[in-house]
């Protein structure tokens, strides 16, 4: 394990002149760290970030910290009151966090999704730290992505003209998927990937998380599918201008005719679980971003953390 730390009182690089940036208790004290992760996350790397708990809100120390303990780790920060700021996971050529001198500056820092990965998810969190010399906190990282998952699938035609005929899924994928999340300022920066449509050649090295190939016939008898789309978090619900709510959409044919199904998704938020069964009725869209007509299918849906840390007691 390799540790690099950088504190107002060491390096002239995090410095700054103002005397109103120098509170009582800058004297470098060791910080115990319990960590609350994600379920089936681990750290790869550990970003620490100090600050001063005032009105300024200047960098006091920062530490990085290459192959972290899973449960448990120490910083060091001035013996005033702080607030820690902490992500893991984020590539170390990502970012330049030596530019990183407060809390303003640390809020315009944006993740990209196309470097994201729900295998590896980059995680965040922060919690506030009290003035003293021995001290311990509790840290919670949670994913900034969302996971959208098609738990099933089944048709109901009856009274058509094509009642009993499958419908043949080819895929599922999401348009308007935010690809920019900024952790410390959720909302205030977003940018749409594949903004009503679907753009081959724009899906990059986790293409899995936008599309997913399926190639099934789905009858009246459910199919359990269980298939999962990942994108980050998207407050917009259809009645903002200028927004659009991120769509979970199918794309097959039935009897002969290619047809799509957008199904507009609720608010999302960073770490949810927005699981979706349906049942189609008839014949859908022909263009992916073209809304189905009212009744063309049954949605059940249900929105949970996605990947809640779990509790549990350490001693320090």
């Amino acid at each position: 394990m390799s540790v690099v730390i950088a504190t107002a009182l060491l390096s002239p690089a995090f410095f700054s002149c103002q005397k109103e940036a120098s509170p009582q208790g800058t004297e470098p004290t060791p910080v115990q760290i319990y960590i609350l992760r994600a379920k089936k996350t681990t750290l790869q790397g550990l970003d620490l970030f100090f600050f001063h708990d005032d009105a300024l809100a200047l960098l006091d120390s920062y530490q990085h910290i290459d192959a972290p303990a899973q449960e448990r780790v120490q910083g060091i920060a001035g013996s005033g009151a702080h607030h820690l700021v902490a992500f893991s996971n984020v590539p170390a050529t990502r970012f330049l966090w030596s530019d990183i001198r407060s809390v303003p500056a640390l809020s315009s820092v944006s993740f990209s999704l196309e470097d994201d990965s729900p295998a590896a998810p980059f995680l965040f969190g922060q919690c506030p730290l009290e003035e003293g010399r021995s001290r311990r906190c509790t840290l919670r990282l949670t994913p900034a992505l969302c996971k959208i998952e098609l738990c099933s699938l089944s048709c109901d035609f009856r009274g058509k003209a094509y009642e009993g005929l499958p419908f043949h899924l080819e895929r599922i994928f999401l348009t308007y998927a935010n690809e920019t999340f900024q952790p410390l300022s959720p909302g205030t920066a977003m940018s749409y990937r594949n903004p009503g449509y679907l753009a081959e050649a724009s899906l990059f090295q986790h293409p899995e998380m936008l599309l997913r190939p399926i190639g099934q016939d789905i009858t009246a008898t459910r199919s359990e599918l269980e298939e999962s789309l990942y994108c980050y978090p998207n407050p917009a619900t259809g009645a903002e201008m200028g927004r659009m709510p991120t769509h979970l959409v199918l794309e097959g044919s039935l009897d002969g005719q290619h047809c799509y199904y957008p199904i507009p998704l609720p608010a999302l938020e960073a770490n949810t679980h927005y699981s979706v069964q349906l049942t189609l009725t008839r014949l859908g869209s022909t263009d992916p971003d073209i809304p189905v007509e009212s009744g063309t299918l049954i949605l059940e849906s249900e929105t949970q953390p996605w990947n809640q840390a779990e509790n549990r007691t350490i001693s320090f």
